[in-house]
């Protein structure tokens, strides 16, 4: 392990760490490094398909890289990540929302791609938005890693790497979707928060 300042590095077999000592800094760090790959992809791409994640880790990253200048967004065809089955666009906790105020309202994508989270039939919504994300073939992509370890809603112990689909509609119980939700504070899940 090396220290630089406020910034402890190590490596475990090909996976390197940075570990930081303020969200802020991790953030803009990870700003920085999104930034030099979207350079670079975009010098020898013509598009450049990139998938956006939600959540609490990446608010300071969007911050820093909606902020950084000359980047290639004309370039970018933006991919979110998961939506809620059932929540409308304008709810506090649409990752629709929260990517529109966070990220597609600051800079000018080629175009950006949203997951219909009120879609009439979602599992044909899934398979539509996974069969367009695989003709994109994404090169980067924006996640956080969640307080029970979850990528997106995949969660620990229900998680299939191995599955064939590469978009579906996943069931959460009502105190899995509290916990994510709990700093929107919708009542909905407030039993969950407080026992049963």
């Amino acid at each position: 392990m090396t220290q630089d300042g406020n910034v402890q590095r190590f490596q475990i077999e090909k996976l390197k760490i940075e570990i930081y000592s303020t969200r802020e800094a991790a953030g803009a760090a990870a700003a920085q490094a999104v930034a030099d790959a979207l350079i670079q992809l975009a010098n020898y791409r013509e598009s450049v398909a990139v998938i956006f994640a939600t959540g609490a880790s990446q608010l300071d990253t969007l911050d820093a890289l909606t902020r950084i200048e000359h980047l290639p967004w004309n370039q970018v065809r933006g991919f979110h990540m998961d939506e809620y089955v059932g929540i409308a666009e304008d709810h506090p906790a649409s990752f629709r929302r929260y990517l529109r105020e966070n990220l597609t309202q600051k800079v000018q994508m080629r175009e950006f791609f949203e997951i219909d989270g009120t879609a009439p039939d979602p599992e044909l919504a899934c398979k539509d938005y996974a069969e367009l994300l695989r003709s994109a073939g994404p090169q980067l992509c924006l996640l956080g890693i969640g307080e029970n370890g979850h990528l997106a809603f995949n969660d620990p112990g229900v998680a299939d790497f191995n599955d064939p689909l590469d978009m579906k509609v996943v069931h959460l119980d009502r105190c899995a979707v509290g916990s994510r939700l709990r700093k929107v504070g919708s009542r909905i899940f407030r039993k969950c928060r407080n026992g049963p």
